[in-house]
Order: C-alpha cells, then sequence, then structure tokens
C-alpha cells in the first residue's frame, strides 16, 4: 500500500529520531488527533530534547536523511526562538526545543503509541492538555476537549492542576488555571 507524503513524513521521523537515539515527542494536530479526536492537519509538530550545541549535527543528519531546510537559518531560529522548521517533501515539520522544567517532566510521562508497525512517542494527555492551555488558540481549545472527553475518567487532575499553577507564574498573561478548571467542569 503507497504511502501519503504526510505518513511517509511520520514514518521518517520516527526512523531519524529512533536512529539517532533522541528523546522526543510529537506534538501539536497529530498529538490531537491521536490523544483526542482526529482532524486534519498539515504540518507535524515535535519536541526535541537534545542541548543547542548539538544542532549542528542534527541538522547535518537531517538533511543527508532528507528533511529540507536552510541551515543558518534554522540555527539563527534555534537559538533565538527554540524552534525552527524542516520539510519533508510537501510538509513543514516544526521543531520545538525543550528547555522547561514542565517539558521534561512531560518526557519523563511520555507515552508510546503503535501507529502502523511503529511506536511513536507523544505527550501524556495531562501534558498534551497542559501545552494545548499555554498556546491557547480556538483549534487548541478544542483539541484539549477532545483529549478531556475520550479520557476524562482517566486524568490526573491534581497533576494537572499543580502544574497549572506553576505555568501560571511563568505565562502571566493566560488564565491557565482558570482555563483548565473550565474545561475540567
Amino acid at each position: 500500500m503507497a504511502h501519503t507524503n504526510f505518513e511517509d513524513c511520520v514514518i521518517s521521523i520516527y526512523e531519524f529520531l529512533h536512529n539517532l537515539n533522541l528523546p522526543y515527542m510529537i506534538i501539536g494536530g497529530l498529538a490531537g488527533s491521536v490523544l483526542g479526536e482526529p482532524r486534519t492537519t498539515l504540518d507535524i509538530d515535535m519536541l526535541l530534547f537534545t542541548k543547542p550545541d548539538n544542532l549542528p549535527e542534527f541538522l547535518a543528519r537531517a538533511k543527508r536523511f532528507g528533511f529540507k531546510f536552510e541551515n543558518s537559518l534554522a540555527l539563527k531560529n534555534a537559538k533565538e526562538k527554540l524552534c525552527f522548521q524542516m520539510e519533508y517533501g510537501t510538509v513543514t515539520v516544526d521543531c520545538l526545543l525543550a528547555e522547561t522544567l514542565f517539558e521534561s517532566e512531560a518526557l519523563f510521562r511520555k507515552i508510546q503509541i503503535k501507529i502502523g508497525k511503529f511506536k511513536i512517542y507523544f505527550p501524556s494527555p495531562e501534558d498534551f492538555i497542559l501545552m494545548k492551555l499555554l498556546v491557547g488558540r480556538e483549534k487548541d481549545i478544542l483539541d484539549v476537549k477532545n483529549v478531556i472527553l475520550r479520557h476524562k475518567n482517566d486524568l490526573d487532575v491534581p497533576y494537572m492542576k499543580d502544574w497549572a499553577e506553576k505555568l501560571q507564574k511563568l505565562a502571566k498573561d493566560i488564565p491557565l488555571s482558570h482555563r483548565l478548571a473550565e474545561l475540567l467542569k
């Protein structure tokens, strides 16, 4: 069976990161589709756990693996914004660099979900909810609602409330604790 370009990209990301033995999680719309309700997404978002000093080697290996990007721009964006983009065929891959204690905790709590013959890492439903609430766009809130509906009896609510309070201190303009409480009703 032929794969779509999107499926090829997911498989390539898995194979690439697995071969590097680099900790990662797929986040964003694809994670929302897997953890909650399927929805259309045109890109793949991943959270990478690597040090900035390792990025030149990471990018060199990504290029050899078939990912396309402008090297100096990727390095500049990684340094200044903690994110950069690559492309695989027609699919954009948004790479975010983990740096916070929350992201480290999310890595520790990550889950593996089998997609086809591959076991791919995703955040736990609780960590995904918190990540999406931090961004807070309309589609993020819809993803949160769908994950809550799907996992409502299994969610670690005290864990989410604790992290919402901690993250609230960092993101002062986002009513994170309030949003979480409203969505859990």
